[in-house]
């Protein structure tokens, strides 16, 4: 059994048990939510009235996707949190209306293609070669594949 929650006209969620999305057509329909053949959604995802999803797409952990949200056939959406991972916030999406990966280490936010050029733009606090260093290059690189691997 699968579990689903949609909003109610007071934006209260209501679970929704299914074993095919045939079994809850009618409250999609009421959503105007459209979800197509083989898509996967992700725990935690939430999906505005009027979403409409492509054949094949993929979203991931706790994607959202807001009223009239449309997604084409096979796309896939995924976002990476490391908590934890060194001193600061470290996270990577996929932008998808220029279709970069972003990562943010701390309050630096940038492009795979950004951090590759200039890692080491920190030398007061992360100097190459150094524990605090290295830690956050790891975190970096885990990002980096992960996102690599999930939005291509």
């Amino acid at each position: 059994m699968k579990n689903i929650y949609l909003k109610d006209e007071n934006s209260n969620r209501i679970e929704f048990q299914y074993e095919q999305l045939s079994d809850i057509k009618t409250e999609l329909e009421k959503r105007y939510i459209v979800i197509g053949n083989g898509c996967k959604l992700g725990n935690g995802c939430e999906l505005g009235n009027g979403c409409k999803l492509g054949d094949g797409c993929e979203l991931g952990y706790r994607c959202e996707l807001g009223d009239g949200c449309k997604l084409g056939y096979r796309c896939e959406l995924g976002d990476i949190i490391i908590p934890n991972g060194y001193k600061y916030i470290a996270r990577g999406y996929l932008n998808t209306s220029n279709g970069l990966n972003y990562v943010q280490l701390g309050c630096y936010l940038r492009t795979i293609q950004e951090w590759d050029a200039d890692f080491w733009n920190n030398p007061d606090e992360f100097t190459e070669g150094t524990d605090q260093g290295n830690v956050r290059w790891n975190v970096f690189n885990q990002i980096k594949t992960f996102l690599t691997n999930t939005t291509k």
